[in-house]
């Protein structure tokens, strides 16, 4: 399946015949689905990094940031594990409490296809979003981590 970001923010209303009028149901856009927990830690690692690399919060020694921020690397790859660990779990609820028979909505809704396929399509793209953010972070974090003082004394002789 092929990951389209403009499905991240899409959210889908579908409607049916009910009564006097129409009955409605309104899924969440998938990014709504990411736990928020995910969000902090990715913010989280961005401002470890940016600490990291300026030393601005703890006044770190100029001769020593580039080490400060090859060690930050392996904090953000810490919190990408811990994004990874959230994610998994929260994924794994979702889909239980959306697909379960026992559902209020998906008894309401079972027989209404447009209804199975938003729902599989938000859950699919949910997955995908959140696949990707640990291994990005994980990604960053390792390399940094690894080659994080060659990468500061890079960007500071292009810089100077």
């Amino acid at each position: 399946m092929a990951f389209k970001w403009s499905k991240l923010f899409k959210k889908t209303v579908l409607e049916r015949p009910a009564g006097n009028g129409k009955e409605k149901l309104t899924f969440p856009s998938a990014i709504e689905t990411i736990p928020l927990t995910v969000w902090i830690l990715t913010l989280l690692s961005a401002l470890i990094l940016t600490e990291g690399y300026f030393g601005i919060l703890f006044q770190i020694k100029a001769d020593t940031v580039k080490y400060w921020f090859q060690r930050s690397g392996s904090l953000v790859t810490i919190l990408g594990i811990l994004v990874e660990i959230s994610v998994s779990s929260r994924m794994e609820n979702i889909k239980a409490n959306w697909l379960s028979p026992q559902s209020f909505i998906h008894n309401m809704w079972r027989n209404d296809t447009d209804y199975r396929k938003a729902q599989a399509d938000i859950i699919d793209t949910a997955v995908l979003a959140t696949k990707y953010i640990p291994v990005i972070v994980i990604a960053i974090g390792t390399i940094i981590w690894g080659y994080g003082d060659m990468i500061h004394d890079l960007f500071s002789r292009i810089n100077t």
